[in-house]
């Protein structure tokens, strides 16, 4: 069951309220999925010799509970760039457990 189009949900960390994205109710927070999926943002400095250089980096994170294999993606500039990379592993991770790409709620 591979998603023919993503529709990404912004969000906020409950910790620090920095900015997060998931879809179709594959949040870590509250899924019940097996395939867990969410790009977070950090605030890092772009060239380490500015210290005044700071913006916001993002990183994409799909995680398969069952066998507990999951892959960081990132330090993307453009928040474009991480859904792109996130979803490609998404969609490897539906063809490699099929059978765990259906999305449970609450």
């Amino acid at each position: 069951m591979l998603l023919q189009k993503v529709k990404w949900v912004k969000g906020r960390d409950f910790i620090d309220g920095s900015p997060r994205y998931t879809f179709e109710g594959r949040d870590p927070s509250y899924t019940l999925s097996k395939i867990q999926v969410v790009i977070y943002c950090e605030k890092e400095e772009e060239y380490e010799h500015m210290p005044d250089s700071k913006r916001n980096f993002y990183y994409g994170w799909v995680f398969h509970l069952p066998t507990e294999a999951g892959e960081l993606l990132g330090r993307f500039k453009y928040l474009k760039d991480a859904k792109r990379e996130t979803e490609k592993v998404f969609r490897e991770y539906c063809e490699i457990f099929p059978n765990d790409a259906k999305a449970y709620y609450f």
